[in-house]
């Protein structure tokens, strides 16, 4: 099978499989999509806001004063983050394993590898599970963020440089303060969310390595990278097209819940709206709200089938001719029934088949 192929057959399964995108939706959730999904009812603080509750907070540190207060909140938060960090790998390394799992039965059932998947030698091999892989899959979606940490670090001074300048000398005070922020820290922001998409890319096809191979972390990691490199097209290229889409939803459906929030608030606190208007505001807002949780779930789940099925594609490629490097879809197989250790025509020993 083709790859516009196997991309189009991951859509149309996870098209048919809502348990598909609970699972998709509760990992995007876990690993910090929740954040995303609460913006439409939270309102942000000011930056005026921000340095009055931030100030009292670093002042006394940056003066050498180390207050048993400040000190234990900075504590709490960083432990808080560590468990969200820790909980929430484990719940996205368990719905990865659910999904990775069914996604390879599909890919048998759509004939994405070309081939039954009977016998000793079929491909897909079975896939592995346990608390073992959801551990090892944990692990490979954090250190392949490493490099994302890394540009957080670095481009966090950049950023709080242009911060400070826009809120102490701000250019152009007609432009909201957080396009003049990105306007002036492009570059730093743009290797931060590179980093970010390579990270979530290497983690996944890592974590495929896992489960269908059963490697470790290191072999998984390196692995991920190799393939990165050697084919871009068959790793890249299946990611950017759903990450795509799910950005620009994320962007205009968590945007439409915002303004449906914001009035649904005025309702509920004006004492004179019609009631009919209140449920009609409410029921509006959740409406948009579920639709994008909805569509969050059904291209996550798209993008983790069609990544799957890249991967088992790829891999049943290798598996028909394991002394091939080339690219899947460019590799060609022997004739019926030959083996490709041989001269064509020779019949393998045991063989009841003959050669074509």
């Amino acid at each position: 099978m083709s790859r516009s192929a196997a991309f189009f057959a991951s859509l149309l399964v996870s098209l048919g499989r809502p348990a598909w995108w609970l699972l998709a939706l509760a990992g995007f959730l876990a690993r910090g999509g929740i954040a995303l999904a609460i913006l439409p009812i939270v309102s942000l603080p000011s930056p005026l806001v921000l340095s009055n509750i931030v100030a009292p907070l670093i002042l006394p540190l940056a003066l050498g004063h180390f207050d048993a207060g400040v000190v234990a909140a900075i504590a709490a938060v960083v432990v808080a983050l560590s468990l969200w960090l820790v909980v929430g790998g484990l719940v996205g390394a368990a719905t990865d394993l659910a999904l990775i799992r069914d996604g390879v039965v599909a890919a048998g059932d759509e004939g994405v590898t070309g081939q039954p998947g009977e016998g000793d030698d079929a491909w897909p091999p079975p896939a592995q599970g346990g608390l073992g892989v959801v551990a090892r899959i944990a692990a490979v979606r954090l250190l392949a963020h490493l490099p994302l940490l890394a540009a957080l670090v670095v481009g966090a001074v950049g950023i709080v440089d242009v911060v400070y300048v826009e809120l102490t000398r701000p250019a152009d005070l007609g432009t909201p303060l957080v396009l003049r922020v990105a306007a002036a820290a492009a570059r730093p922001i743009v290797a931060i969310v590179v980093a970010w998409l390579l990270g979530e890319l290497a983690g996944g096809i890592a974590a495929r390595r896992i489960v269908l191979d059963g490697y470790g972390v290191r072999a998984a990691l390196s692995g991920a990278v190799v393939m990165l490199v050697r084919r871009p097209r068959s790793t890249v290229l299946p990611f950017v097209v759903t990450t795509i889409p799910l950005v620009l939803i994320l962007a205009g459906t968590l945007g439409g819940a915002r303004v449906a929030w914001l009035r649904a608030d005025a309702a509920l606190t004006d004492p004179t709206i019609d009631s009919i208007v209140l449920v009609v505001a409410l029921v509006t807002f959740i409406a948009i709200w579920l639709a994008a949780l909805t569509l969050i779930g059904l291209l996550a789940a798209t993008r983790s089938a069609a990544i799957t099925f890249e991967a088992v594609r790829g891999g049943a490629a290798r598996h028909r001719n394991p002394a091939s490097n080339a690219d899947p879809a460019e590799a060609v197989d022997g004739t019926f029934g030959a083996s490709t250790h041989h001269r064509p025509g020779d019949r393998p020993i045991g063989d009841d088949g003959g050669s074509l």
